[in-house]
This record gives C-alpha cells, structure tokens and sequence, in this order.
C-alpha cells in the first residue's frame, strides 16, 4: 500500500493530495487578502479623485469635461462648513480651501 493511502496526520507522510489541498487552501486565503486589500485602495483612490476635484471646483477649476464619468460626477461643491473638515488624506489642506 502507498504511504499516502495511510495519512496518519503526521506531516512528514502526508499525502501528495492533502499537501496540495493546504496549499490551495493557502492560495485561496492569499488571493481572498489581494483581493480586499485592491478593493479597500481602489476605494480610497476613488474618494481620492473625488476630493481632489471637489477642491480643485472650489477653486473654479472644473474638470468634469475631461475625467472619465466615474470621476466627473462629484456631488455638489462642498459648504463653508465642510470645507473645513477636509479628509485627513485629501490633496488638499484646509488652510488652501479656505481661501476660495
């Protein structure tokens, strides 16, 4: 009888298959961690651009025209009041904003 075809759970005779399932297994948790992490930096990219070129309207630069739809539609331009709170993470500082 093949050593594989007795897994006693001893690694060093584990079977061919059972080392292979762990390792798709290890692959599948790998590519499910890339794949979050992608989705969490493409969010904040997204909300990135998007205060950017809210910051860049209050200043009365529109770029709407030449951005790609998904960055052109912005919500409307941000109040006095919420200028002043700008994303840690913006391009822009508060103290820029406030002069516009």
């Amino acid at each position: 009888m093949a050593h594989w075809a007795n897994d006693t759970g001893d690694s060093s005779e584990r079977s061919p298959r059972a080392h292979l399932h762990e390792q798709i297994q290890e692959l599948k948790a790998g590519l499910a961690y890339t794949n979050a992490r992608y989705d969490e930096m493409r969010a904040h990219n997204e909300t990135f651009k998007s205060n950017l070129v809210d910051a860049l309207r209050l200043k009365g630069i529109d770029l709407s025209e030449l951005l790609p739809p998904s960055i052109a539609v912005v919500p409307p331009a941000l109040t006095e009041e919420s200028g002043s709170h700008v994303d840690e993470h913006s391009p822009v500082s508060a103290d820029y904003l406030s002069d516009a």
